[in-house]
């Protein structure tokens, strides 16, 4: 059973990377109307020059308010800085300052509002789902759940209850994300997939499928060193994958010496998914984190071949389901404007 395969298309959000709401539009909203004295029935936004004080003693200020929760300068700039790193590490072209800002802003407050509108329903966290939210998070990091948390929260500059609250608040996201998307994903039919092949050009359709072997083992510090050495030893000739991966690997992929055999593009968990479609035939990855564990794959090789009817079927449903869970989730983003007091202060730097 090849345990990394995913089992839906629609992707997991991610929890504590503050984009919990990807996919939704950025654009502020534009409406201004008078604040009220309870939560409106419908959204607004006012700009408005910042109070004297509105400025903490360290020199921090509020540049926004949300219903009644404040964004401030240090949180704005904390995301931007989150923005630039991960644009960095997809070697991506750095925007301004000044819209990288913007664009951090556009986010908290999306993700304030969706926070609030959240904790209003009846969605909840149990225990075990957040030590598993723990252990994965943990686990991607190469380090213990304990040394994890310290790291956020030194990371973050928040206590410990503050770090609970925000991974509860995400993973609360999370649940209202899919439970959006499951909603509106389940609609498809068979005949729908049928249409759309019929307005769509079917004949060229083709798929592409990588062939991939790996090895697994638990999540743990010693893990990756462990694996980046078998992949030292590899490179060099002193080491066979497939008998590294029988004698190594803790997945039921081990006996046939970590071979996954061909899986279409897209077919894996999108931890696993993104470290193969970098990879060119024959290369080695470096060790990876997924939900499973440390991983170190290899792309034996890749081919692009035309669908069958039955394929075509799969890559219809799926489109249809991906355009239905956007739409999905641009109308959870406007119920959340409609919902949403927001107040523009003094503008980020």
């Amino acid at each position: 059973m090849r345990t990394i395969l995913q089992t839906s298309f629609i992707k997991t959000a991610t929890v504590l990377t503050m984009i919990a709401l990807a996919g939704m539009a950025t654009d502020p909203v534009q409406a201004a109307k008078k604040r009220p004295a309870k939560r409106p029935v419908s959204a607004s936004i006012t700009n408005k020059p910042a109070a004297s004080d509105g400025k903490s003693a360290g020199g921090d200020y509020v540049v926004a308010v949300v219903n009644s929760d404040p964004v401030t300068n240090h949180e704005v700039n904390q995301r931007a800085q989150e923005l630039a790193q991960q644009l960095t590490r997809q070697h991506g072209k750095l925007p301004s300052r000044e819209t990288l800002l913007n664009q951090a802003l556009r986010e908290i407050i999306l993700q304030k509002a969706a926070i609030q509108s959240v904790r209003d329903t009846t969605l909840d966290i149990t225990d075990e789902e957040f030590s598993n939210a723990e252990k994965q998070l943990a686990g991607e990091r190469h380090v213990p759940v304990q040394e994890f948390r310290k790291r956020i929260m030194a990371e973050r500059h928040i206590n410990e209850a503050e770090y609970r609250k925000e991974l509860i608040d995400q993973l609360l996201l999370g649940k209202m994300r899919d439970a959006r998307t499951s909603m509106a994903t389940e609609k498809v039919t068979e005949l729908d997939a049928v249409h759309w092949l019929r307005t769509h050009s079917s004949s060229a359709m083709q798929i592409t499928e990588n062939h991939v072997r790996h090895i697994l083992l638990p999540a743990s510090n010693e893990a990756a060193a462990q694996l980046a050495d078998v992949r030292k030893r590899i490179l060099a000739g002193k080491l066979d994958f497939a008998a590294a991966a029988r004698k190594l690997s803790q997945d039921a992929s081990a006996a046939q010496g970590g071979d996954l055999g061909w899986a279409p593009e897209g077919a894996f968990v999108p931890e696993f998914q993104e470290q193969v479609s970098t990879l060119k035939p024959g290369d080695l990855s470096q060790p990876f984190a997924s939900r499973f564990g440390v991983h170190l794959a290899q792309l034996v090789d890749r081919r692009n071949s035309p669908m069958t009817q039955e394929q075509k079927m799969i890559a219809a449903r799926n489109a249809l389901r991906q355009q239905k869970a956007e739409e999905a989730l641009l109308k959870w983003e406007s119920d959340v404007r409609a919902q949403a007091y927001i107040e523009m202060r003094e503008a980020p730097r």
